[in-house]
This record gives C-alpha cells, structure tokens and sequence, in this order.
C-alpha cells in the first residue's frame, strides 16, 4: 500500500478487536470488564447510523463466499454502489465517537494491539470502500488491483471453524443477554424468573428508536401493574407500620426515572418484576 493502512478507522478490525476483547473477558469470567465493550458496541454500532451501515457492506464481504468471478464481480459492484450512499463526513464523526469511546472507556493500552486474522484483506475491502465514496477519481490501476484481491477473497474457501465465526451484530447481542443475564443472576443470588430474563433480551435488543418506545412501554406498563398490586395490598392491610412501608415502596416506584435507560434503572425494573410475582402470587394464593 502506498501508506499505512489506519486500522483504528477500519470497522472491520475495530470490531474484530472488540469481539476479542470480549471474549478474553468472558473467558477469565470478569462480566464488569466485557459489560462496558459490549455496551460500545450497542451504542457505536447502532441500526441506522453510518457506521452500522458501512460494517453491514463491510461484514458482507467478508462472510460471503461464491463459486464463481462474475458473481464476486457482481457483489463487488453492488457493494460500490450501496457504499456511495453514505454520509462520509457523518461516518467518519461516528469513527471518531467510536475510538473515542474505546480509548476513555476500556483504557487498554493494548485493544489495538491485537491481532486480527486476514489483516490484509480487511485493510484491502476498507480501502476500497474508503475510494468507492470519494468524489474525485483516485489511482485507478490501484483501486482495479484492490478488487481483483477482493473477488479472489469472495471465492476462497471458507476454513474458519464455527466457534470462531463471531462476526455479526446478532451474534454480539445474543453474547449480550447471555452476559448481563449471567451478571443479575450473580446479583441476586438466583435464577431469574421468566420475565426477567425477557426484560433482559428486550433491553438489549432496544437500541432503535421504535423499539426504545416499545420497550419504554413495557416497563411502564410494569410499573403500573406494580403500583396497582401494592395499592390492592395497602387496602387489604391492617397493620399501620406495614401500611406505611408499603406507602415509601409505592413512593419509590413513582419517582423511578424512564428518561434514561441504562443498568441501573434495568436493575430496579429486575426487581420490580421479581416483586410484582411475589405479589401476584400472594393474591392468588
């Protein structure tokens, strides 16, 4: 290459190495050291903003494998044309979110430093898509050798063996509900129930805006059937000092903010599930 190729700013190993950094945190069970990675990954790599959109073309090309050049040939084009529909001053504005990110949050010394199989072609597909969306016409005979190299990558056999196939969103948000369901269970000394354990797969999958206010209304709407046990509860109840302590919990619940969701108003939605089944059972019984 006629420069150095700026890894920091390729999506494809910026989220390899996130992957890695995950993985060597779950391996050594440090649940607060993968949390806050994962996290980065929810909020840089969100449905609809630019990045997200360049690590789909990006993560296409790398996980598909054809059979023969004119095909390659033909996804290679519709990648070209699907990549100069990016905003590339708003692309690059989130990459710096995203290292920004990385450098303040993980505070790894080392995240940059680890190595990524199939360097080259990573380096090679984020180049080409770099030169795809510029406006000016670059070094042709360049940018023509840099897709021969991607269509010989698009029909090489595919030897990576499946544990190592972690290189999707859905993949990362699956290892997300795994994770944060493994770190509530250690919270709270047992086994979620099954609607927390649903709390926590639509927590993680929240990240769009129509699913915010989905999920949003999903916890009011456990707020208030809540509210509406412990109420049923405080008339039923004879003693004055259980009366009032159920007043301070009903107090509580009502000053619970939704404005920001994030792991601490998660917790106490935990535990407002896992109140609103004592309740419930309570009743009935």
């Amino acid at each position: 290459m006629a420069k150095a190729h700026n890894k920091k700013r390729n999506v494809g190993i910026i989220f390899e190495q996130l992957v890695q950094y995950i993985s060597d945190a779950v391996i050594h069970e440090n649940l607060d050291k993968a949390l806050p990675a994962l996290n980065i990954i929810r909020k840089c790599f969100v449905s609809g903003s630019e990045l997200y959109k360049e690590f789909r073309l990006f993560n296409a090309l790398v996980k598909t494998k054809v059979s023969n050049s004119a095909l390659a040939m033909r996804i290679l084009e519709e990648t070209k044309n699907a990549s100069r529909s990016h905003n590339s001053n708003k692309l690059q504005k989130e990459k710096s979110t995203l290292i920004r990110e990385i450098n303040y949050t993980l505070k790894d010394p080392g995240f940059y430093s680890r190595r990524v199989n199939d360097y080259r072609n990573y380096a090679t597909i984020q180049t080409l898509l770099n030169e795809w969306r510029k406006k000016e016409r670059g070094d042709l005979t360049r940018i023509i050798h840099y897709e021969e190299e991607a269509v010989n990558w698009l029909m090489m056999e595919d030897t990576a063996p499946e544990s190592l196939k972690l290189t999707s969103s859905d993949d990362v948000n699956a290892l997300t509900v795994k994770i944060m369901t493994e770190k509530f269970n250690k919270k709270y000394g047992a086994s979620l129930n099954s609607d927390q354990r649903r709390l926590i797969k639509e927590y993680v999958f929240s990240q769009e805006q129509d699913t915010l206010k989905q999920f949003n209304s999903k916890l009011l709407t456990i707020k208030k059937q809540t509210l509406n046990e412990l109420k049923t509860l405080k008339a039923h109840c004879d003693n004055e000092v259980l009366s009032e302590k159920i007043e301070g919990v009903i107090a509580k619940i009502n000053n619970v903010d939704l404005s920001i969701i994030n792991d601490k108003v998660m917790s106490r939605f935990l535990m407002l599930a896992k109140l609103k089944e004592q309740l419930m059972e309570n009743t009935n019984g």
